[in-house]
């Protein structure tokens, strides 16, 4: 399942950075954000992007995810 099949209104979307592996490094580069790659309903941004997402949002505010043009 990729995070657009779980855009259901019920199902939580997680925001977050690049993931690492146990060794530390990232599971994918920069370049492949926004890529289909990632399952479970996951949204992987840039740190920064994640750091200014997680000070601007706060608990409880409704965020609307859509699929990108081509999906």
């Amino acid at each position: 399942m990729c995070s657009s099949d779980l855009n259901d209104g019920v199902t939580p979307i997680g925001f977050h950075s690049i993931p690492l592996t146990f060794s530390g490094y990232p599971i994918q580069t920069k370049a492949a954000l926004g890529l289909p790659l990632a399952r479970g309903g996951c949204v992987r941004m840039d740190d920064d992007q994640a750091e200014l997402l997680y000070e601007w949002a706060k608990i409880g505010d409704r965020v609307v995810v859509l699929a990108p043009p081509n999906a």
